[in-house]
């Protein structure tokens, strides 16, 4: 499990997502974009690289602020890096540029409680929760999972324990995937401070 929320965000690049806000990312950013990853591949993931990786997509992002591949590369690196202060400006501005996304507004909020603003996180957990109790129309069933498992955890970061625990209990029970129902069970037999950490390991300095 460790590392899964930041490997997602490294690999949603130019993602059906981004697509869907309906922007074509200029051609310069997407160069940069693509170096900062080849970089990083090159180099085996090695942390000696992930100054420069960070620098290149802080350029393809000030090219092109609305390339949302480029941003969500660059906040996974950034804590990758452990640099959680500069990440957690760079997911603000991601919500303020794509607001209401709830997988923006997911790993904010982690960031935020990662860094010590517990009363900014659980408003923003609070907003995720009303975004994933008025998800009635998604596209296709695995949106529909996907929301139903996060709505689970973020009971949990919401201290409502009991409640996301038997949500994500019930969605393994149903789930006729074995790696799924594992995947989901884990979750829900992790208190906040786990799930916490799983999702974005390491300290802050």
């Amino acid at each position: 499990m460790k590392h899964l929320f930041i490997t997602t965000l490294l690999l949603i690049g130019h993602s059906a997502y981004a697509q869907s806000t309906f922007h074509t990312p200029k051609p310069e950013a997407i160069k940069l974009n693509d170096s900062a990853i080849n970089k990083n591949l090159k180099s085996n993931s090695s942390p000696d690289s992930l100054p420069s990786v960070i620098r290149i997509l802080e350029r393809a992002t000030r090219v092109d602020s609305s390339y949302y591949g480029a941003w969500s590369n660059l906040l996974g690196f950034q804590c990758q890096a452990g640099h959680f202060t500069a990440a957690l400006a760079t997911a603000k501005n991601i919500v303020r540029i794509f607001p209401n996304k709830a997988d923006v507004l997911f790993f904010y909020g982690a960031l935020q409680y990662k860094t010590g603003h517990k009363k900014e996180a659980t408003t923003t957990f609070n907003t995720l929760l009303k975004l994933y109790n008025n998800y009635t129309q998604p596209t296709n069933h695995s949106d529909m999972q996907t929301a139903a498992i996060n709505k689970g955890v973020v009971l949990i970061l919401l201290d409502k324990k009991a409640e996301g625990t038997k949500l994500l209990q019930d969605l393994a029970n149903k789930e006729k995937d074995k790696a799924v129902q594992r995947y989901i069970n884990t979750y829900a037999s992790m208190t906040k401070e786990q799930i916490l950490d799983d999702m974005i390991p390491g300290k802050v300095k």
